[in-house]
């Protein structure tokens, strides 16, 4: 079946305007096909450049990324409820006649089909739900983000939906299309197969500075109403050329609904940590450039702190996603060991003025202190309006200046309408 989107494949395609309603066609020829499928299929297509007259949709390239929710390509179906062409031929017309699928089983539902037709349609149902969710999320996501297009996030050109000759429309017709996303095509390497200790100097240095912007922009994610929730190696692309990093896949986004409160939203995002994962990602670039990422503390006081006095090794683990195979190197990296202590022991949760932090170790108490040469800034959550404290590079560095030039573009934060 793989053979639906395979290069050369020609697919008829509908521009949706909001109400996602067909407003426009154009077809789409597959030229590239980001093997293997999962819950999204992507692939590299080739646009046809036929417009009608009365044409008013958005301006579209010539080359563009096309990812679609197809339920007939979704990994993690078990064996036995993969798809059939018999098979879709009747959950298509149960869908356009509302006969099956609906929020709970009816007698009239059962009237016609045995137990093992029911199962199917259950399972074909089930799977257009999750794909049509996933397609809602991603366009929201795209959109409550807009102002991210273009820089850290790929240019969103338009929804869409394969218009698939024959199948039967009606009031369920949604859970029988296929929608999807035309993209902008980003070229650049991929964090997935790319070896930092494999560049030269420069390139680090540009790669670094790249990733303080992408950390900038991330942090105020969940101000316009967003979590990623999927932030990996391989949803992450540098573009040397163009000095942007892209961060893509919001297929798994957590979004805000309309009309939820602030309390409503920080409960659904409590245990969502964009941030946390983002820095596990770039751990190869701490460890490599400790120079150019300081560490820090995920702790919310009320005002950002400078704690170059002292810090527990053991909280920059933590919060940074370090594998604990590494806290010996970030010891000796970051920190020296006082031997004789005269000052007040604190934690420095307590106090602006601490000076020390005590950890504990067997029966013995273990104090270190920061190296003269490394600083380390509390990763406070920003108040409205004030994403910088998220970030504290090396102040003065061209990592700092970097970012702050991307920070300063942003619009006024805003919490989503």
């Amino acid at each position: 079946m793989a053979e639906l989107y395979s290069p050369g494949t020609t697919i008829s395609l509908g521009i949706l305007s909001p109400s996602r309603n067909v407003s426009h066609h154009l077809s789409a020829t597959v030229t590239e096909s980001f093997y293997p499928f999962t819950n999204g299929q992507v692939m590299r297509v080739k646009l046809d450049e036929t417009r009608s007259d009365e044409y008013d949709g958005p301006e579209l390239p010539r080359n563009a990324v096309l990812k679609l929710y197809d339920r007939r390509f979704m990994d993690g179906r078990p064996s036995r409820h993969q798809w059939s062409e018999p098979g879709e031929t009747d959950v298509q017309w149960a869908w356009s006649q509302e006969t099956w699928c609906n929020d709970e089983e009816t007698d009239e539902d059962d009237n016609n089909s045995d137990d093992e037709d029911i199962d199917e349609m259950w399972w074909e149902n089930h799977y257009a739900e999750i794909c049509l969710d996933k397609f809602k999320a991603e366009h929201s996501a795209y959109r409550l983000l807009e102002h991210l297009q273009g820089s850290i996030l790929p240019r969103l050109y338009t929804a869409i939906c394969v218009q698939q000759p024959g199948y039967l429309r009606g009031p369920r017709a949604p859970k029988c299309e296929i929608f999807g996303l035309l993209m902008e095509d980003v070229s650049g390497f991929n964090f997935q197969t790319y070896d930092a200790s494999e560049v030269d100097g420069g390139t680090r240095s540009s790669v670094t500075a790249l990733t303080h912007i992408l950390m900038a922009a991330v942090s105020t994610f969940t101000t316009y109403g967003v979590v990623h929730r999927d932030i990996r190696r391989a949803n992450i692309i540098v573009n040397l050329s163009g000095f942007r990093i892209i961060l893509f896949d919001f297929g798994n986004a957590l979004v805000r609904e309309q009309g939820e409160t602030d309390e409503e939203w920080e409960e659904a995002i409590e245990w969502t940590d964009d941030m946390g994962r983002l820095r596990h990602v770039l751990h190869n670039w701490w460890s490599e450039e400790s120079q150019a990422f300081d560490p820090r503390m995920r702790v919310r006081p009320e005002t950002p702190m400078d704690i170059r006095q002292a810090i527990a090794v053991g909280d920059i683990a933590q919060a940074n996603r370090v594998p604990l195979r590494y806290e010996d190197e970030l010891r000796e990296r970051w920190f020296s060991p006082v031997t004789e202590w005269s000052e007040p022991t604190v934690d420095v949760r307590d106090s602006k003025e601490a000076t020390s932090v005590s950890l504990d170790s067997s029966p013995e108490r273990l104090q270190w202190r920061l190296r003269p040469d490394v600083e380390a800034w509390f990763d406070a959550r920003p108040p409205l309006g004030d994403p910088q404290r998220y970030l504290a590079p090396r102040p003065g560095s061209p990592v700092e200046h970097a970012a702050s030039r991307f920070l300063k573009e942003l619009p006024s934060i805003r919490p989503p309408t």
